[in-house]
C-alpha cells in the first residue's frame, strides 16, 4: 500500500475501470476507485487534492461492503490491516475487486 501525490500507470498496465466516469450524484462520494490489471487505485476527492492510495491485488485479503453509523464503506482487509473508503457504489466495487483478484491469481 502506497500514498502519494500522483500516479502513473505502470509498465503494461492498464485501466478497466474508473468509478468517477459514473457519478451522476448530487452528494460524491469521497473516493474514486480506478481499477488497473494491476492495482486498485484509491483518489480521494476532497477540495483540489490530488492524494491517491493503491493495493495492489496480491496485498488484498478481501473486500466487502460495510456499515458504520449508517454509512456504507468499501472495507478492504490486508495483511493486519483495515482500509474504509467512502465510496459510491461499494458493494459494487468490492466484487469488481474480488473477481479481478481472483481472475488475476488464475493466470
Amino acid at each position: 500500500m502506497s500514498w502519494s501525490f500522483a500516479f502513473k500507470l505502470l509498465p503494461g498496465e492498464e485501466i478497466i475501470e474508473d468509478s468517477s466516469k459514473d457519478q451522476d450524484a448530487l452528494i460524491k462520494p469521497v473516493y474514486s476507485v480506478l481499477l488497473t490489471n494491476k492495482r486498485v487505485i484509491f483518489r480521494f476527492d476532497g477540495l483540489g487534492s490530488l492524494l491517491k492510495k493503491s493495493l495492489s491485488y496480491n496485498e488484498i485479503k478481501n473486500a466487502r461492503s460495510v456499515k458504520r453509523l449508517g454509512i456504507s464503506y468499501l472495507r478492504i482487509e490486508t495483511n493486519g490491516r483495515e482500509h474504509l473508503f467512502n465510496t459510491a457504489d461499494p458493494e459494487i466495487w468490492s466484487k469488481k475487486i474480488m473477481a479481478i483478484k481472483e481472475n488475476s491469481v488464475g493466470s
